[in-house]
């Protein structure tokens, strides 16, 4: 009896003790199981964190980029990018071998800019830039205009590029083309009817990249007939260049309809009458002051000017790869040091240039020592960058401006080119190499010293290309040849006979180099024989 009752306890304990064992069994596993669904719940939430997070990124990367293609779009659509130079960003190397002109910048125009115009005071300042002086040019105001003109430019040049909005009749922007296009009239008038406004100069460039784009401009009259015949033969026979070149002349006066006929019948040599392109009513062109306006007319985006009687050593292709012109978009190569002790230049460019570039300073005209600074027997521009300077190169050729002040202070175009680019402030380089001279030793010149033409060194101080033909003196000798024998630099000219005295940089022509120079003589001789 005793051993049923102790056995039915034993059993109820059991059973107890399993079904203690069994809650907390299942309280563990019910833990457990909301632990793992609480971990399961966290891993899923941080999955979406992480996805999200990826999302977002993904989303942001696609906004930059979007920005990149749209800000990338802007780029290729405006009609000028200037370099943005500064001392700090130029390659020393480049410094060795050129002197950089690093502009000062000019100060962007702001939406508070046209409110300023619109003030009282600002009447005054708006008057100053929309008129134009009744006789004597004035170079600080037109100095102003430009860089002026070229602030509204770069304001507005983003926009029209984006082409979401049309500036001329979006009421946030049609006060300031309005604004733009009257000073662009009252400082460029020749550039229309042929362009609707300066926009569009850069637009109808041939090509948007490579070979295509590149061009050889030249300004010849009847008068350099004869020398640019030879000089274009010599690009296509010699040089074994077929790059185009256009020639530019003033009208049917200027260069008869047989010449014409004749260079048109030179492979990818075309012809054309500048006043079909450039508002002759303003500028009236006679003779050096249509060099700028033939590469503004041209239809390259990069060109190379050059004048008729100029020869080269190296294809004109190699222009447009140097180093300096790459950086800057504009070549220029230093003339002659010659006259000694001149002050009138340095007094001039403080009369009228508030602010200038880095090379000023370090230019002949400032420290007195030439009167001449740059030859441009050769000038290479990309207009998709120095567009600017070249318009305003342009503006110190205009009738009036060239007549009144540029020519009373300058030879010809000559300076205009840097000095221009000095009014607007646009970048330039200048080889660093005073112009030398190639000839024969005492050619009609004192002995042991090397007398002919005007040449220009490469970066490594090796022949390049010369100014004044292949006779050692075209306006004196019609059959004297120069003798290529020699070159010398220095900075002691013998103006008469065009001579270097000194003696310590003469170096014989290499045997590449003579024989171009024979190769042009009996170009020339062929010519003459026709």
């Amino acid at each position: 009896m005793n051993l049923k009752i102790n056995n039915g306890r034993f059993v109820r304990f059991l059973s107890i003790i399993l079904v203690i064992f069994s809650l907390i069994f299942l309280s563990n596993y019910l833990l457990e199981l909301e632990q793992q669904n609480s971990l399961r719940k966290e891993q899923e939430q941080e999955l979406e964190r992480l996805t999200l997070k990826e999302e977002k990124e993904q989303e942001r990367k696609l906004m930059i980029e979007l920005e990149r293609e749209r800000q990338q779009k802007i780029l290729d659509n405006r009609a000028i990018v200037e370099p943005e130079l500064t001392l700090e960003n130029t390659n020393r190397d480049l410094l060795d071998k050129y002197f950089i002109a690093v502009p000062t910048p000019v100060e962007p125009w702001t939406d508070d800019t046209l409110q300023l115009l619109k003030s009282p005071l600002g009447q005054s300042i708006k008057a100053d830039l929309l008129t134009i002086p009744e006789e004597l040019p004035d170079f600080k105001t037109l100095t102003t205009q430009e860089r002026v003109f070229k602030a509204l430019f770069q304001y507005l040049d983003p926009l029209i590029a984006e082409g979401k909005v049309d500036v001329r009749k979006e009421p946030l922007y049609n006060a300031t083309w309005q604004f733009y296009d009257r000073l662009e009239q009252t400082i460029f008038p020749w550039i229309r009817p042929y362009w609707k406004n300066a926009f569009e100069i850069t637009k109808s460039s041939s090509g948007a990249d490579g070979d295509s784009s590149r061009g050889i401009v030249m300004c010849v009259g009847n008068d350099q007939f004869k020398h640019a015949v030879v000089s274009v033969q010599a690009i296509r026979e010699i040089l074994q260049s077929n790059m185009p070149v256009e020639i530019f002349y003033i009208d049917e006066y200027d260069l008869s309809e047989e010449n014409r006929a004749f260079l048109n019948t030179i492979p990818n040599v075309t012809t054309h009458d500048i006043s079909k392109r450039i508002n002759n009513r303003y500028t009236q062109f006679g003779g050096w002051d249509i060099k700028p306006y033939a590469m503004l007319a041209s239809s390259f985006q990069e060109v190379l000017m050059m004048d008729a009687d100029v020869f080269m050593f190296k294809k004109p292709e190699s222009f447009f790869e140097d180093e300096g012109y790459q950086a800057t978009g504009a070549l220029f190569f230093l003339d002659r040091t010659l006259f000694n002790n001149y002050q009138e230049g340095r007094k001039w460019l403080k009369s009228f240039l508030p602010t200038y570039s880095t090379y000023v300073k370090q230019s002949r005209w400032w420290k007195t020592t030439s009167t001449h600074e740059q030859e441009s027997g050769i000038v290479v521009m990309n207009k998709k960058k120095v567009l600017f300077g070249l318009l305003a190169t342009c503006k110190m050729n205009d009738k009036n401006e060239r007549d009144r002040v540029s020519y009373r202070h300058v030879h010809g175009d000559k300076e205009t080119f840097w000095i221009g680019f000095e009014m607007i402030q646009a970048p330039y380089a200048f080889v660093k190499s005073y112009g030398a001279v190639i000839g024969g030793l005492g050619d009609a010149g004192a002995e042991g010293t090397v007398c002919g033409n005007q040449l220009h060194l490469d970066t490594n101080n090796r022949p390049w290309w010369w100014n004044g033909g292949i006779l050692r003196n075209k306006n004196r000798w019609e059959n004297r040849y120069l003798i290529f024998t020699h070159f010398a630099e220095g900075e002691d000219w013998q103006f008469e006979t065009s001579c270097i005295k000194e003696k310590d940089k003469i170096q014989e022509l290499d045997e590449a180099e003579r024989e171009i120079g024979e190769q042009l003589i009996a170009l020339d001789k062929k010519r003459k024989n026709m």
